[in-house]
């Protein structure tokens, strides 16, 4: 997923979220009054859209994913494609998903994180969620009004860590 130049890294994916919503804004301007037909309004953005859906699903980076078809499916609605495209789509990627789901054991790292999500205390996945964990710890013992001792912010995080906890740390801090 990163890329590596000297001491400089960046993530792929982010510079495909910016290129998203640059070419389809430019297509939409071009093709404003023309949205409403297949070949001007789904053909070109699906040309663009598939081959990227499929190298982020190649990574994978499932959340992305997830991100640029909203991207995607928001600018073409603001910019006039008919609501029949949409139901279409909806239903050739729920058909999608389930089939990958039911069929294949490609996102099956997702379905432990999912499992994780919904139930962080399970001890047969304890070393998954273990960030999960002290975030509900630290929101705990906040309090009402916070937690003088800092028992949570004082834990070891791993890297990347803290800029996904900001709100269990405000919350233990604050109350």
């Amino acid at each position: 997923r990163w890329v590596q130049i000297g001491t400089f890294s960046f993530q792929a994916s982010e510079v495909t979220k910016f290129a998203i919503v640059l070419s389809f804004a430019h297509l939409i301007s071009i093709n404003f009054k023309r949205m409403d037909t297949f070949r001007y309004g789904i053909l070109p953005y699906l040309i663009i859209l598939v081959p990227t859906l499929l190298l982020l699903a190649a990574e994978p980076h499932i959340s992305c994913i997830a991100i640029v078809v909203l991207l995607a499916a928001g600018m073409l609605f603001i910019g006039g494609v008919k609501l029949r495209w949409f139901v279409i789509a909806l239903s050739v990627i729920v058909g999608a998903i389930l089939y990958l789901v039911i069929f294949t054991d490609n996102f099956s790292y997702a379905n432990d994180r999912i499992l994780g999500w919904l139930d962080p205390f399970n001890e047969q996945i304890w070393q998954e969620t273990w960030q999960t964990r002290n975030s509900l710890y630290a929101i705990g013992s906040g309090g009402l009004l916070g937690w003088a001792g800092k028992l949570q912010a004082e834990i070891p995080l791993p890297a990347g860590a803290p800029e996904r906890l900001y709100f269990a740390i405000v919350c233990e801090e604050l109350g």
